[in-house]
């Protein structure tokens, strides 16, 4: 069976939600859209109208729902496309599209019969008596104002309960030994073994030696006020190897407990021992030798003769030498 026209009637002005049977123009077979198509409602005056002369239409989605899953279009008419038209009888059909293939389908048609209502609008429209407590009307609610500034932060709550103790980690597959800093210890009982063997950066105290092995190595010491001191009995500074020194780039002074000596450095000029005042003295306090005619002539390379004779003249005048018969240092004579 083909199609046939269907009246719709309710009053004009109200939400009206109708299901449409769907059918093929052809046999009349029920028709399902499902997702493949997309249908278009149209409401007119007259059949003979453009669709721009339409009074409304719908779209899936629109008015229709989508997709149509049956084979039954459930159109909602909104009030306000027929809220001007009670009294009147509109036509309309339903226009099904295939979104891929273009093939163009109507699927329903017939006339809308839209009965003129008594009340036109939503609030009232004259003043209101009655005999009774009157009760105000409540309008439609207005749209959202603007968000307001954030207010104050407040107080922190309460701190909550500590949780349970989370599982213990897998080992580590660092080096057990913790020596030179390169592995990873395995528990922190060995890390703690290790740091502690370490020095701390600040105000270290060293009880063995400190060897620098690298080439051009240096201990700094930088600051105004800054000391390096050797304290204990025994205590030394020194240096080993050829060409070794101990420099200064100022006043080097030996101190026990006033200045003694000091060795004063000139860049441009030689090298000086200065002594704190005029009666300063430089003095050997042990290892010194006594001075014998022997030994004079030993340090001084002095020749070794008896009493000269005319045999034994080979000194000239006024030559030293140290006479054997005499034992005592002589000088020869004319």
């Amino acid at each position: 069976m083909a199609l046939t026209s269907q009246e719709i009637t309710f009053y004009a002005g109200d939400t009206n939600t109708v299901s449409i049977p769907l059918k093929t123009e052809v046999d009349g077979a029920a028709f399902s859209p499902g997702s493949a198509y997309q249908l278009i409602f149209t409401a007119k005056a007259s059949n003979a109208a453009s669709d721009l002369g339409a009074k409304f239409q719908y779209a899936s989605g629109v008015g229709i729902v989508d997709p149509v899953v049956s084979s039954s279009a459930s159109v909602t008419f909104h009030p306000v496309d027929t809220r001007d038209l009670g009294g009147k009888t509109l036509y309309w059909d339903i226009q099904a599209e295939h979104e891929t293939t273009g093939v163009i389908l109507t699927v329903a048609y017939g006339t809308l019969v839209l009965k003129r209502d008594t009340t036109r609008q939503t609030t009232t429209s004259v003043p209101l008596h009655t005999l009774s407590a009157a009760v105000p009307y409540t309008g439609p609610t207005g749209a959202a104002g603007a968000t307001g500034p954030t207010g104050p932060t407040g107080a922190t709550g309460a701190t909550g309960a500590t949780g349970a103790q989370g599982a213990t980690g897998p080992a580590g597959d660092g080096a057990s030994d913790f020596a030179d800093l390169g592995g990873v210890p395995a528990d922190n009982t060995a890390l703690a073994a290790a740091l502690a063997l370490k020095a701390p950066l600040a105000g270290p105290a060293f009880t063995d030696s400190i060897t620098l092995t690298s080439e051009d190595g240096g201990i700094s010491v930088i600051g105004d006020n800054n000391v390096i001191y050797a304290s204990g009995v025994g205590a030394k500074i020194y240096t080993l190897g050829v060409g070794s020194i101990i420099q200064t780039g100022g006043t080097f002074k030996l101190d026990n407990g006033t200045h003694a000596t000091t060795l004063s450095h000139a860049p441009t000029a030689n090298q000086a021992i200065a002594f704190p005042n005029a009666s300063g003295t430089l003095a050997l306090t042990s290892d010194i030798p006594t001075l014998t005619a022997a030994s004079v002539v030993t340090l001084l390379g002095l020749p070794t003769k008896a009493n000269l004779t005319t045999a034994n003249t080979d000194l000239a005048i006024g030559s030293l030498f140290y006479n054997t018969a005499l034992s005592k240092l002589d000088i020869t004579t004319a």
